[in-house]
């Protein structure tokens, strides 16, 4: 994990290194808030990055990784150590590509430039959000909640089931009188009283069935959910699928109590609801701000260039499904072999 996080700390580090505070000369001695500086011809030290600049640097870290944070509990010196060297390793490359004048090149103007632009969108886009905040009122996530409640299952509900298969259905049989005497006897201390097996991983705890118990056999899923009345015990005959070999195991199921299921209260799940409902409440929000302010400012969507776009793509689109149609036919041919 170090690794992998030195390296993108590295690339990162590589791109935020185009952008540099002004240096300020430092006396010949340097402060111990420096952490990086440069010796300059005159002899006088430039601080590049002193420790508070270095810690802003390391909360931006933590905000785009939160596993940064676990990482500098346990390997504080470690992280550190690399954080400060590819910080290092990020002005290094920059007076590289001054010396070299990589960024005054043509191709590395343009790709700032898209970088620029990129930039610049997103933090407009910051701006327009937080200059009109949507409101989503606690009656709307309540009524998202009350809605969808039945999604927000923090315990399945389901009939309590436990069980054990036999190979002869006989001994089947027999255990099945005795847990008929006592349904409400404990399932494994009977097992073991009885003798029935030293195994105990022949028992098998399904847990609550209900309908989406996808992993229960049917069979004994069906004759669980028949069920009416708890505790209950039945005698369930399930056949392998395998088509070489029948095998038959009988099993002794015990359906101990019916449980509705329990769900996440409201005051647990409202955040998350909040924040599942801010995309529509802001969409909502473009679709009436965004017309009076393209109106405002005379923006609009030239439809003729548009559907004229629109056809174009269309046509290549069969073009190119024709040429594929034709290919597939072609292939689809037999060879004529011509004998000499």
């Amino acid at each position: 994990m170090i690794h992998l996080f030195k390296l993108n700390l590295f690339l990162l580090l590589s791109v935020n290194c185009l952008i540099l505070a002004d240096p300020k000369i430092q006396d010949s001695k340097i402060s111990d808030n420096i952490l990086i500086y440069k010796n300059m011809p005159t002899g006088k030290p430039v601080a590049l990055l002193n420790i508070d600049e270095f810690n802003s640097f390391l909360d931006e870290l933590k905000e785009q990784d939160q596993r940064l944070s676990i990482m500098m509990e346990m390997q504080p010196e470690q992280i550190l150590k690399d954080s400060l060297i590819s910080r290092e390793r990020s002005y290094i490359i920059a007076d590289w590509a001054k010396t070299n004048n990589v960024r005054t090149s043509k191709e590395y103007l343009e790709k700032k430039a898209k970088l620029a632009e990129h930039v610049t969108n997103m933090l407009d886009g910051e701006a327009f959000l937080a200059a009109h905040k949507v409101d989503i009122k606690e009656s709307d996530v309540r009524d998202y909640y009350n809605k969808n409640k039945e999604q927000m299952i923090s315990r399945p509900g389901g009939i309590e089931t436990i069980g054990i298969s036999f190979a002869d259905e006989k001994k089947a049989l027999d255990f099945l009188q005795k847990l008929e005497k006592n349904p409400k006897a404990d399932f494994t201390k009977l097992v073991i009283s009885e003798k029935i097996t030293t195994d105990l991983n022949n028992i098998e705890d399904f847990g609550a069935i209900n309908q989406q118990s996808y992993s229960v056999d049917e069979l004994i899923k069906k004759a669980v959910l028949d069920l009416d009345k708890f505790p209950a015990v039945k005698l369930v005959k399930v056949e392998s699928d395998d088509t070489c070999s029948k095998d038959i195991k009988y099993w002794v199921i015990q359906a101990k109590e019916k449980r509705e299921a329990e769900y996440m209260s409201f005051e647990e799940v409202a955040d998350r609801i909040r924040q599942m409902l801010q995309p529509s409440k802001i969409k909502d929000m473009l679709d009436v701000v965004l017309p009076e302010l393209a109106n405002k400012y005379n923006i609009k969507i030239n439809n003729q260039a548009f559907d004229k776009l629109v056809s174009k793509f269309k046509s290549n689109a069969e073009r190119n499904f024709a040429a594929m149609q034709d290919l597939e036919v072609k292939d689809s041919k037999p060879e004529l072999v011509t004998k000499k």
